[in-house]
């Protein structure tokens, strides 16, 4: 073949030098990229809060660089988990959507995204104005909540529906293996405290009552804590060594994080998501290129499922059915 290769070989041939050189360029080493997914896919991350919060939103800056995320995480093999705690202050974030939006009614009229980022501190209220401003959506956010994220029964169980259905996560299991809760005792207190006196400081804490404000630095100190067991008989093998432990808190608090770095468990507890984002791109499994529109003609799986369902969606706008706008979740359970 390499001595004698034909017309069509020596293009093949051709590209694999290319793609040998551009991988020199880029310093991408297949062997390394190999060895780093293998200990990638063993690690089990679990998220907090705000990250599941702008994955399972759809028009805020991070929510489709999250998502992708996440889709990269899951499709390599690692573990994600979303504690019962984290489905909960999500839904309480959507529950007071509407109080917070009210709040800032006037600065939030801006056309002006950034204004929009700085002036919202509920996820939901900046994904909404982002979406009135992209897609020029015109439904209130009262609409907007219980059309996509909300339903008047059965709450923590239809945002758990949503969540699997938007993220392919099964949400709110406990945790995989049972925690060892004498190994934190002695720093629970301390963690919890230094957590609540930053979130003491932070904008959103003068509209909530103290008992709230415990509470939300009891919830962070818990998901640090219980990463801390699970990682207990972990040393790292080099001090540079990126992700050496076995389960992480993925998170942009500045609260947990600054806490965790005082008191020295930073890098056996926590990563960011922009790390894991540039770790996956290095190995190259995370296409950060913005995709475009669809190229809806050329998708035979959308034409295949438009072909099946036409009747049945035909039918439901015929009979005045607004289809737009809800998520699927809502639409089925409808």
């Amino acid at each position: 073949l390499i001595e004698k290769p034909s017309e069509e070989q020596k293009q093949t041939l051709m590209l694999c030098v290319k793609l040998f050189v551009g991988a020199q360029f880029l310093q991408i080493d297949p062997l390394v990229s190999q060895t780093e997914m293998a200990k990638l896919k063993e690690k089990r991350f679990i998220l907090d809060t705000d990250i599941l919060l702008y994955s399972i939103t759809r028009h805020c800056r991070q929510s489709a660089e999250y998502k992708k995320l996440l889709k990269t995480l899951r499709k390599i093999g690692c573990e994600l988990v979303i504690p019962d705690e984290v489905v909960t202050e999500v839904l309480k974030h959507a529950l007071c959507a509407e109080s917070n939006y009210n709040r800032f009614r006037n600065q939030l009229q801006s056309v002006d995204e950034d204004v929009i980022d700085q002036t919202a501190n509920n996820v939901f209220v900046k994904d909404y104005c982002m979406n009135c401003i992209h897609n020029s959506y015109s439904k209130s956010l009262h609409s907007y909540l219980y059309e996509n994220y909300l339903s008047t029964t059965e709450q923590i169980e239809f945002l758990k529906d949503f969540i699997r259905d938007e993220l392919h996560l099964q949400a709110g299991l406990d945790y995989p293996i049972q925690v060892d809760a004498d190994y934190n005792y002695n720093i629970r207190e301390q963690l919890t405290q230094k957590i609540y006196e930053k979130t003491l400081n932070s904008d959103k804490d003068k509209w909530r009552s103290d008992p709230e404000t415990r509470s939300i630095a009891e919830v962070d100190a818990k998901l640090l804590l219980n990463v801390l067991s699970l990682n207990k008989n972990i040393q790292p093998s080099s001090d540079k060594e990126l992700l050496y432990a076995n389960t992480y808190l993925v998170t942009f608090t500045t609260k947990s994080i600054r806490s965790a770095k005082e008191l020295n468990i930073y890098r056996k507890v926590v990563t960011r998501p922009e790390i894991l984002i540039n770790l996956l791109s290095e190995i190259g499994v995370f296409d950060d290129r913005h995709n475009g529109m669809i190229n809806l003609f050329e998708n035979p799986f959308l034409a295949q499922i438009m072909s099946e369902h036409w009747d049945i969606v035909k039918t439901l706008s015929e009979t005045g059915v607004d289809l737009r706008g809800h998520s699927v979740t809502k639409l089925s359970r409808e």
